[in-house]
């Protein structure tokens, strides 16, 4: 069975995942550079894998999400409309989910970012 917590996480991993691959859209990946690209992320070279987006949920920028948002939106969308008002904050106050929604959110976004600047690297090489 799957839990409002469980719920809460998937929503969060696969909103990082979307933001993440909307970010790598923006990186410059050419024929030039696309070799260098995959043989940083091959080798883990921070010189190449730290020049890639990160997730931020800082909530700084206009439009921005923050972990909060991110957390509240995971919630809401990961609520059991099965349980009762009392159930529901019982059930939410009980946990410590915010790091755990926030965790999942940064897995997935680091990880489509990765594999999206790979996908386009590998195109530019023509494999």
């Amino acid at each position: 069975m799957t839990t409002p917590l469980d719920a809460a996480i998937s929503y969060a991993a696969e909103t990082g995942r979307q933001h993440g691959i909307a970010a790598a859209s923006w990186y410059d990946v050419n024929e030039e550079n696309a070799a260098a690209i995959l043989q940083g992320i091959e080798d883990g070279d921070p010189a190449v894998l730290d020049t890639f987006p990160f997730p931020d949920l800082s909530g700084q920028w206009a439009d921005s999400l923050s972990g909060p948002q991110l957390v509240q939106n995971a919630i809401v969308n990961a609520d059991d409309w099965s349980m009762t008002r009392a159930e529901w904050m019982a059930y939410w106050s009980d946990r410590e989910a915010d790091s755990e929604i926030c965790d999942a959110y940064d897995m997935a976004f680091g990880d489509a970012v990765t594999d999206e600047i790979a996908r386009r690297a590998h195109y530019m090489k023509g494999e």
